[in-house]
């Protein structure tokens, strides 16, 4: 007889509902933007038809967009930032702030690696830097970027050694 105690059921029959209603919304959304669609008021045309939208700076057909709307590539999985360091896995949520240039935004990137704690595959590492936790796989990269043209003008890791770094987003720091 398996015995499961409360705190796990409703762990996992909530993460269980989460998942259902996350699934049914973006399944409705996807439905919408298909059909040309807002999702905030279904009878009425959104943009437009989506179409295969080749990116602004490498060419490569990676999103469909209605038309009039663009996108860049900002990185990569593997491929190597400014520091040397490539590109790790798991993209995950990003916030944004002024950057260090005029025209420029820092964004903050989350890599939510879940890898096996201390393995090496796509985890966030610099050799020899001093990590947060040594079995830490997780971490965050930052990139600038110049608004007007979307060019990544350096891009580099930022924090590693942490554990999942789930979500993202911004810390608001209120003074008293």
């Amino acid at each position: 007889m398996v015995s499961v105690d409360r705190r796990s059921f409703l762990t996992t029959t909530g993460g269980a509902l989460a998942a259902g209603v996350a699934m049914n919304t973006l399944g409705a959304h996807a439905a919408w933007a298909e059909a040309g669609r807002s999702p905030v008021n279904p009878d009425k045309l959104g943009y437009g038809e989506l179409r295969r939208t080749k990116s602004r700076n490498t060419g490569e057909e990676l999103l469909a967009l209605p038309a009039g709307f663009s996108y860049v590539v900002l990185g990569k999985t593997g491929t190597p930032m400014t520091d040397g360091v490539a590109t790790p896995i798991a993209h995950d949520g990003m916030a944004a702030f002024p950057g260090t240039r005029r025209h420029t935004v820092r964004l903050i990137r989350n890599h939510e690696v879940r890898t096996t704690p201390g393995a090496p595959t796509g985890r966030v590492h610099v050799e020899g830097s001093e990590r947060y936790d040594e079995l830490g796989v997780a971490g965050t990269t930052t990139l600038e970027v110049d608004l007007r043209t979307g060019e990544v003008l350096r891009h580099f890791v930022s924090l590693n050694g942490t554990i999942v770094n789930c979500a993202g987003g911004m810390m608001l720091h209120q003074r008293g």
